[in-house]
């Protein structure tokens, strides 16, 4: 912000009369104002997606609209990505998701392809909030925090689910087997994904426990 500029002619004495004219003292304001934003706005960002979950009344079809573009949000050049983690992991967003799958299972109102394309959107968009959380030079601490943060979200939306499944309406207990079923499917591609160059006795993805016990609740063998 201070930068000092100096100029000297080499036939000439320097003088003190003339020290003004070869050195002088320069305040960049603009800069300082440009450091100023930067930090503000890297604040303001966690506390505007607070509101937006947590003070503002969020419609069902805002979260729509967020969740389709959230995907182009967090692979935007005007987001600062070391901050994603700071707000897409806080429990205001991941419970508005989570309302969001049980919505598609309860609102009549919906056809059914528009409860499938609500469920995928949900499913790409957790994928995309959980592995932006895994990064390679996390310490394992915080690895470990953050498999336990998936699975705890997983095994939730598991129950809630089942617990719609077993309701007296049948319309919804349908409704509601159906979007497990692809909710289950979604979430295991990911497991899919990650088994490429990988031995076979390699375990169980932490996240994904809570459906190896739902789908094999019977099964004795260890995970």
């Amino acid at each position: 912000m201070w930068s000092l500029q100096k100029w000297q002619d080499p036939s000439k004495s320097l003088t003190l009369t003339r020290l003004l004219y070869f050195e002088r003292l320069r305040f960049d304001r603009a800069h300082l104002y440009l450091l100023e934003a930067r930090k503000w706005a890297t604040d303001l960002e966690c506390y505007a997606m607070e509101w937006l979950f947590a003070k503002n009344d969020f419609s069902d079809k805002d979260m729509d609209k967020f969740l389709e573009a959230l995907p182009g949000y967090m692979s935007s050049g005007h987001t600062d990505a070391a901050q994603l983690n700071k707000y897409l992991t806080a429990d205001y967003i991941l419970e508005c998701i989570n309302e969001h799958f049980l919505m598609c299972a309860t609102s009549l109102e919906l056809s059914e392809e528009a409860s499938i394309s609500c469920v995928l959107c949900c499913i790409k968009s957790l994928q995309l909030i959980f592995q932006h959380g895994m990064k390679p030079d996390q310490t394992p601490s915080e690895a470990d925090k953050k498999l336990r943060l998936q699975r705890t979200y997983n095994k939730h939306l598991i129950y809630d689910l089942e617990m719609l499944c077993v309701m007296e309406d049948p319309v919804v207990a349908l409704r509601a087997s159906c979007i497990r079923a692809l909710a289950i499917q979604g979430l295991l591609t990911l497991l899919a994904q990650t088994e490429e160059g990988t031995t076979h006795n390699q375990s169980f993805p932490t996240p994904l426990i809570p459906l190896y016990d739902f789908l094999f609740q019977d099964s004795k063998e260890p995970v």
